[in-house]
This record gives structure tokens, sequence and C-alpha cells, in this order.
């Protein structure tokens, strides 16, 4: 044998065992971080070391097996199921009739009690407007009312500021609101007011203009039945 092969084999020889270590390294690494137990290391083996046609073989062999076992228990249990009769078909039918009957009335049950509780929401919001409209009533009367109560203890303040103030100042008083379009309320001071403090407040209506005014208001004060002024200026 000459150098060159010897040479050859050596390192031929070299990169089998440099192989071999790498192969024991990185199997030694796959167990080490259980990336490979007996049992992968068994089913890798057999993968490698078992024939594509004869790997094929078996798996058509076992799914065959499969099928015939999966196909002799669909007989078993129809061989131990008795055939149905017609009755047992018929009274089959009447429970699932009767179970859809059962569905239905459930339904029915169920819209109405939906129904019935929209109905309740709906009476249950009429009530609630209504009662909400009755305290807006109530409310806006206690407001007439507490106004009414106002404008009355303003309206006598007026008279007493009236009755308090000079005949002359109380006239002008009179006169504005007349003029103001408020006839009503002067016959209204008048009328609320002492006979002596009315009369005196109409003595002060000298002018024409005045006097035709004061004409107009004791004519409306005898139409209310107020005072019957006695000394009141003539036209």
């Amino acid at each position: 044998m000459s150098a060159v092969v010897r040479r050859l084999l050596f390192a031929l020889g070299v990169l089998a065992a440099v192989n071999l270590v790498a192969l024991a390294i990185f199997l030694g690494w796959l167990f080490a971080t259980e990336r490979m137990d007996g049992e992968r290391f068994g089913e890798l083996r057999a993968l490698v070391f078992t024939p594509i046609p004869e790997a094929r073989a078996r798996r058509e062999h076992l799914e065959a097996e499969e099928q015939r076992v999966a196909s002799m228990e669909i007989e078993r249990v129809r061989l131990a199921t008795p055939p149905r009769t017609a009755g047992e078909r018929a009274a089959e039918i009447d429970r699932a009739l009767d179970q859809a009957q059962i569905r239905q009335r459930m339904v029915l049950e169920e819209a109405r009690l939906l129904g019935r509780s929209l109905d309740e929401r709906a009476t249950l919001l009429r009530d609630e407007e209504a009662a909400f409209e009755r305290q807006v009533a109530a409310r806006r009367a206690q407001l007439d009312t507490d106004e009414a109560s106002r404008r009355d203890q303003q309206f006598r303040r007026t008279v007493a500021l009236l009755e308090g103030a000079s005949p002359r100042q109380a006239k002008e008083w009179i006169v504005e609101a007349a003029r103001g379009g408020r006839i009503d309320d002067a016959v209204r001071y008048l009328e609320q007011m002492s006979r002596f403090n009315a009369n005196r407040i109409l003595r002060e209506m000298k002018s024409a203009e005045e006097a035709a005014l004061a004409a107009d208001l004791l004519h409306a004060l005898q139409g209310r039945g107020g005072h019957a002024h006695s000394n009141a200026p003539h036209r």
C-alpha cells in the first residue's frame, strides 16, 4: 500500500471520528435539553432504518385494520339494536311532535311575558309622567299663590306708602299710574285707602285733565262699591 493511500485512509478515519464525536455531542445536547428521549430516539431510528415502501405498506395495513375494527363495531351495534316496529316509529314521531309543541308553548309564553313586561313598563312610564305633571301643576299653583301673595304684599305696601305720603305726591303717583294704562291699579289703591286719604288725593287733582281723571276714578269706585267720596272735584 502506497503512502498516498495510507494518508487518505488516515484522513477518512479522522473525519469519521470527528463526525461521530459531533453526532454524540449533538445527541447529548438533545437529551440534555429534553428534546430527545428514548421513545423519540426509537421513532427516529425506525424512521431512518425503515425503507419507504415498507413504511407505506405498514401504514396501509394499520389503516385497513382500523377500518375493519370500526366496521365490526358498527355491525355489532346494529345487531344489538332490535328493529323498530311501525308503532315504535309512530311513538317516536309523537314524542318529537310533543317536544316541538312544548318548545312552541315556551316561545309563546316567553313572548307573552315579554309583552306583559312591556305593558307594565308602559303603564309605569305613564304613571311617572302623570305624577310629574301633577308635581309641575302643584309647583305652578304654588308659584301662582306665592306670586299672588307677593303682589298682595306689594300692593299693601304701595297703599301704605300712598297713605303716608303727602296728598300732592300721592296724587302724582295715582295720575302717573292712570297715564301708564294702570287705571285699575289706581282705582284699587284709592279703594283700599281710608276715605279721608282718598278724598285728600282727589282734591289735589285741580287741572282739567286731572279733574276728568278724578271723575273717572270716582265712577269706577262707585261701580266697584268703593268709597262714596262727596268732596271730590267736579269737571
